[in-house]
């Protein structure tokens, strides 16, 4: 299908895919392609360049090409489903096959140590030496072990009777592991985008290495270094380790995972956008829905209903506030209704939004008795214009420990009047913590001294 036929239409703000004039629908046939970066929409429609099997059914794009198209089809779809994707984690990272070489001695082992250098130093650095190293052992151990009993990989009975190399644990004690669950924990709070990204090309790879293009996706190695890595234990592709497999056919193959990762490094660039482009960053956050790092609230102080000043309303605001800053920071929206319509500050708090600097005085004044001068002073507060309505930001940095204290919000939730309250932000929601489960918090991430006995 030739590409002029397809445009970017302009809608309050956000620009469409479209085809004689009809908007085109992500693959899944649910929402729309659009995008408050008209140059996203721009480039999906020059990336369809390469996709020669293109056909548009029902206003969705049917194509099994690695492109842009289904790139954003796949992120939108983890932005509805985000409990989706984790669930096998686990098990992609048990099997990886960073973790072990195929071949046994030289050369064919060198090789493969060498190609696999830059991404295992890159994590390494990430998530320690000794760490990782740890991991390697697990990693042999479960590959020769599948290699003997051709069962899968399934590991079960007496695991300290294991006589090959590495050490052998089964898939439950593996996922109980410090080092895997911080991995975990990096490959959750990536953006949509990103993940979508690590989705598709980890398919693309039959599900060799999921590290090797987390290290990939954030910049700790080259599309290069990736390539060389992916080559690794492809024998199939290498030149000299089969008679059939000639120079042109490893460049080939190079070329090929070169322009997967091309593709889907000049697609992420789209969600980068400039610091100062406030609008931009604030229509992306909407776009993406509430996330661990994004809440939307129609207002900070007036009932909808009402619009008279509610010390429940304030105290959720605030709650949210401290609980990005105790959990990895984040941003809340005001303005923003949780199905992500912009109402405005106006509409949403009637006579109680008289300006900007008068609101913000009124956040401050509030949030200094509630979370404290000192993680007040932390806070940036913003506003952007979205379509004739006024949007706040407040960005929301990690500052941890941040307790709330708010009389009046403690009597309405049944707590004691004057009670410190700590907030951590989990998931999509913002959950108070038992005494026990905040000083277990605070000593995970370092902030105070473990208080067991050694």
């Amino acid at each position: 299908m030739s590409l002029h036929y397809f445009e970017v239409l302009e809608e309050d703000n956000s620009f469409f895919l479209s085809l004689n004039d009809e908007k085109i629908l992500t693959n899944c046939g649910r929402y729309f392609v659009s995008s408050p970066n008209r140059e996203l929409i721009n480039f999906i429609i020059d990336d369809f360049d390469r996709c020669s099997d293109l056909q548009v059914k029902d206003s969705f794009i049917d194509t099994n090409i690695l492109c842009a198209y289904n790139l954003f089809s796949l992120n939108q779809q983890m932005i509805e489903h985000p409990h989706e994707f984790p669930k096998n984690i686990n098990h992609w990272l048990y099997y990886d096959e960073i973790f072990y070489q195929t071949g046994n001695g030289p050369p064919l082992e060198i090789e493969q140590i060498s190609r696999l250098a830059a991404p295992r130093e890159a994590l390494a650095s990430l998530f320690g030496h000794l760490e990782m190293k740890e991991l390697y052992q697990y990693g042999l151990a479960q590959f020769y072990h599948r290699s003997k009993t051709h069962n899968g990989g399934d590991v079960s009975g007496n695991l300290e009777d294991w006589e090959g190399p590495g050490i052998l644990i089964s898939k439950e004690q593996y996922a109980l592991n410090t080092t895997v669950i911080k991995i975990h924990e990096a490959i959750i709070d990536l953006p949509f985008e990103k993940k979508a990204v690590l989705y598709q090309l980890h398919e693309m790879s039959d599900q060799s290495s999921i590290l090797i293009t987390f290290s990939l996706v954030t910049g700790l190695i080259s599309k290069q270094q990736y390539a060389t890595a992916m080559l690794a234990n492809r024998l199939e592709a290498i030149e000299g380790y089969l008679p059939e497999v000639t120079a042109l056919d490893q460049y080939e193959a190079s070329m090929e995972i070169i322009q997967a990762a091309s593709i889907s490094l000049d697609y992420l660039a789209y969600f980068n956008p400039i610091d100062d482009d406030l609008t931009f960053k604030v229509l992306t956050l909407i776009q993406n829905h509430e996330t661990k790092t994004v809440e939307f609230k129609c207002s900070f102080f007036a009932c909808q209903e009402t619009n008279n000043k509610r010390p429940i309303i304030m105290g959720e605001a605030a709650k949210a506030i401290a609980g990005f800053m105790n959990g990895k920071g984040g941003n809340l929206l005001i303005g923003v209704s949780d199905d992500k319509e912009i109402i405005g500050l106006k509409a949403a708090e009637g006579n109680l939004f008289k300006d900007k600097d008068t609101y913000t005085q009124s956040i401050n004044q509030y949030l200094g008795k509630s979370i404290g001068k000192i993680a007040l002073n932390n806070l940036n507060i913003d506003f952007v214009e979205l379509s004739g309505k006024t949007v706040c930001l407040i960005t929301c940095p990690f500052y941890a420990p941040t307790y709330f204290s708010d009389p009046k919000f403690n009597k309405l939730k049944g707590w004691p009047d004057n009670e410190d309250v700590f907030f951590l932000r989990q998931e999509k929601q913002t959950d108070k913590l038992s005494s026990k489960e905040t000083i277990d918090y605070l000593e995970s991430i370092g902030k105070i001294e473990s208080l067991k006995p050694d």
